[in-house]
């Protein structure tokens, strides 16, 4: 077993002309972890990009409402106590996205690519409704992190 991962470390598959396609499949293994890697790494910032906007955002939505807002191009009025109630749940959502990335566990990867598409679509009707430039700020903050996921999630599928 040791020389194997010698003679994959060393390129050195020809070496073991009996053994061929073990030395063959730890010869390959290391490219396969890369591309594991690299498509974990875009997850990993894309659902770190995810968790930073909405603890960003729900602190600014819970601490200091009307900034936010005016920061956001908002031009509703929307009083003082939903745009709390707002950051509440976008900073507890934050927290669970932050603990997935801290534990790296990306079950929820395909959920959350589904959820966003649905925040867009949502955040695109409440604008044609409302004529709010808030929305469009916050579908584009939406989009930027949505686009590499579903990217990521289409290049992972097994072709058929």
């Amino acid at each position: 077993m040791g020389s194997l991962i010698l003679k994959s470390i060393l390129g050195l598959a020809f070496l073991s002309s009996s053994r061929a396609e073990p030395a063959v499949r730890l010869l390959t293994t290391p490219l396969l972890i890369r591309a594991d890697d690299a498509r974990n790494l875009v997850q990993r910032l894309t659902f770190i990009y995810l968790a930073s906007y909405l603890l960003v955002g729900g602190s600014g939505l819970l601490v200091v409402p009307e900034l936010t807002l005016r920061l956001l191009l908002s031009n509703g009025s929307y009083g003082d106590v939903m745009p709390r109630l707002v950051g509440v749940f976008m900073f507890a959502l934050g927290g669970a996205v932050f603990e997935f990335v801290r534990a790296r566990d990306y079950r929820y990867y395909r959920y959350a690519i589904i959820a966003r598409i649905f925040i867009v679509v949502s955040l695109s009707a409440l604008y044609f409704k409302a004529r709010d430039p808030l929305f469009l700020v916050l579908d584009a903050i939406v989009l930027v992190g949505l686009l590499p996921s579903i990217y990521v999630a289409v290049r992972a599928r097994p072709v058929r």
